[in-house]
């Protein structure tokens, strides 16, 4: 069994583990509280003062087994207290990093980094739980090499070095060992989920107020990408549903969370009558990214849906747990309205709140004109477009009657603007409306045949009442119709488009360097995060259909790599041979020119031997090396001979000609 090298901890050892602890810390940081993340910094800054101090022979302050475990223990009791708000997963993993940094801190000599080891390999393996890119997962693997290095130098000898050819030849083995692994061993569930976790979310909340969706259409990180199995649609009907905003307290737009959680029977049996008309569907596979939570997207009406996955009666999809690791499903939709839930539906989606007086005049007189829902909508769409409004970045800030002073006052908006301003009108007239939160277009990459949506195209737009149907109204279409037909850029001034892209973005090289990643990383996300159950079955099944083909292919390939060895093996023999016999020709060329031809080097060599005895040893050991060089192809012996005959050049000339002349 190795035993761990007992010298002291070197400071670039104490550099890679405090460097690995301090990436893990970073990795993890959205699991950890911030006082728990000042402590870890804190503690590994006072290792690494302590361990150059020891370096440079300098006193330094160490502290004591029983401060470090006080600590422990009051650090320990505080995230006790907050596992609630935590979560469990995120009190292992503090409670790990927690421990591996209290066992840095009493390090004294190489064998006691055997517990750090192991941990930071778990604590490394955690990682993926919470981070799933390319990117993420070519750092995660670059800090296990360096932990491996740290257990390479824990076990190894002092002056050992790593075999760079042994490196090869064990990766050459484990790579397809690895590869079949993935491929072929059954799919394991995961062990654990992240409840409760306190991370940041991205993408919509359940609250939309002037401003919310303007600071979220500047971040231009991926929301979810998009397969269809059929053709794509256009670009103006790519509305993605994401959540519902029913309540309005007069100047925010809330989800009401306890809204049609049990699905009516009515509901239940309008879906079963569309899914018959399989042609009208459009399918389509969504990975989407983290988000902690539950919402997700869809177009139109979902009908049907394979994954993680349910579809709310509103027309919603929720994921069954929140959304942590990005997540893969499948849709099928159908291009019509949702259907009515219940009245307690339409009742919540009429109710109005004090205040905005003006704008409820203006609709009662606008509908007194046009006294149906549709003549109504067409009024409202045919005023925005008219009427000097503004489509912006930046619009005004807006005080209690928010929808009073965007319609006669600022007119200036983004698409949470007019959409609230629209529902809220047509609730006024008695049609019941709401705002709905979601995404609206996407880029389409044909050449990998997917389309990406980003928080940039966050969109709002109203959905209103006819006949138990729920029918879509943009009112940001009549104002600026290139956000739709389009993308957003298109919709802004040049002084605008420079709130999206500052800085770094403005280099198109740059972002087309970026958009390649992101290529590369959906194909991570296809290949590699969605490799399923139902992939590796349809795998087994076509290995056991080509069973025999399979099996023959396999005999005939270790029958081409048995034969290219013997080749090589034979190659090599001659190689050998050749290379001594050149040797012995190169510095003793009239050997052959004293030798009898059918005598061999060996016998001649050994009669010389016993013919002058005071060149006997030379000859030996001559013979002998030669011998093993030809034969035994032995490589040491090669380079003695060479040595031996480099050496002895001119003594074993001027022995030579001598037995020639005799």
């Amino acid at each position: 069994m190795l035993k761990p090298n007992l010298s002291p901890l070197k400071f670039s050892q104490a550099v890679g583990f405090s460097g690995l602890l301090l990436a893990l810390t970073l990795i993890l940081h959205s699991a950890f509280s911030l006082w728990f993340i000042l402590i870890i910094f804190t503690a590994l800054g006072w290792f690494l003062l302590q361990q150059q101090a020891n370096n440079n022979n300098k006193a330094f302050y160490k502290v004591t087994v029983l401060q470090v475990n006080i600590a422990a223990a009051l650090i320990l009791l505080a995230l006790i207290f907050t596992i609630r708000q935590a979560g469990v997963l995120s009190f292992m993993l503090q409670m790990l990093l927690l421990a591996a940094t209290c066992r840095l801190l009493l390090l004294q000599r190489a064998t006691e980094h055997q517990q750090l080891i192991w941990v930071q390999y778990f604590l490394l393996a955690s990682c993926f739980i919470l981070h799933q890119s390319m990117l993420m997962a070519l750092v995660i693997f670059a800090l296990i090499g360096l932990n491996l290095y740290l257990h390479f130098q824990l076990f190894a000898p002092v002056k050992a070095r790593l075999q760079q050819r042994s490196i090869s030849q064990s990766l050459i083995i484990i790579i397809p060992l690895w590869l079949a692994s993935f491929i072929l061993f059954p799919r394991l569930a995961p062990f654990w989920q992240i409840p409760n976790v306190n991370m940041a979310s991205t993408g919509l909340g359940d609250t939309i107020d002037p401003g919310s969706i303007e600071q979220l259409v500047q971040n231009d990180s991926v929301a979810f990408r998009v397969e269809f199995e059929q053709h794509a649609p256009a670009q103006h009907q790519l509305y993605w549903r994401a959540k519902l905003y029913e309540s309005f307290d007069g100047r925010s737009w809330h989800v009401v969370e306890s809204a049609d959680k049990v699905q009516p029977t009515h509901a239940i049996a309008g879906k079963q009558s569309v899914n018959t008309t399989k042609q009208q569907q459009l399918t389509y596979k969504v990975i989407a990214e983290p988000s902690q939570q539950q919402s997700l997207f869809a177009l139109a009406d979902p009908v049907q849906s394979m994954g993680p996955v349910q579809i709310l009666p509103t027309g919603i999809v929720q994921a069954n747990t929140l959304i942590s690791q990005r997540l893969p499903y499948q849709i099928s939709s159908i291009e019509q309205p949702v259907t009515l839930v219940s009245k307690a539906e339409q009742t919540r989606n009429l109710k109005l709140a004090n205040g905005n007086n003006a704008s409820k005049q203006f609709a009662e007189q606008l509908f007194s004109r046009y006294p149906t829902a549709e003549g109504f909508v067409a009024a409202l769409a045919e005023h925005f477009n008219q009427e000097p409004y503004f489509y912006s970045l930046r619009p005004p800030l807006l005080g209690k009657n928010s929808i009073d002073q965007f319609i006669f006052e600022t007119r200036t908006g983004f698409c949470s603007h007019y959409a609230s301003a629209a529902a809220f009108m047509l609730r006024s007239v008695g049609i019941a409306a709401r705002v709905v939160g979601g995404y609206q277009g996407g880029t389409w990459y044909p050449a990998q045949n997917y389309l990406q949506v980003t928080q940039r195209e966050a969109h709002a737009w109203v959905e209103y009442l006819v006949d138990d149907k729920w029918y879509r109204f943009d009112p940001t279409a009549a104002v600026a119709p290139e956000r739709v037909m389009q993308d957003l850029s298109a919709a802004l001034t040049a002084e605008q488009r420079l709130l999206l892209n500052s800085g770094w973005q403005q280099l198109s090289w740059v972002n087309d360097l970026r958009q390649q990643w992101r290529h590369l990383d959906y194909y991570w996300s296809v290949w590699v995060l969605g490799f399923d159950t139902e992939q590796q079955l349809d795998i087994w099944r076509t290995l056991k259909r080509y069973l025999w083909q399979l099996a023959l292919s396999i005999l005939v390939l270790f029958a081409i790599i048995a034969l290219i060895i013997i080749v090589l093996k034979r190659k090599k023999q001659r190689h050998g041979q050749a290379v001594a016999t050149l040797l012995m020709q190169q510095y003793v060329p009239i050997l052959w020119q004293s030798k009898a031809q059918s005598s061999s080097v060996s016998a001649y060599l050994q009669q010389l031997s016993l013919t002058y005895p005071n060149e006997s040893e030379l000859l030996n050991q001559l013979s002998k090396c030669y011998e093993q060089a030809l034969y035994q192809q032995d490589a040491a012996a090669l380079a003695a001979l060479k040595q031996m005959l480099r050496r002895n050049k001119k003594r074993l000339r001027r022995f030579f000609r001598m037995v020639q002349n005799t």
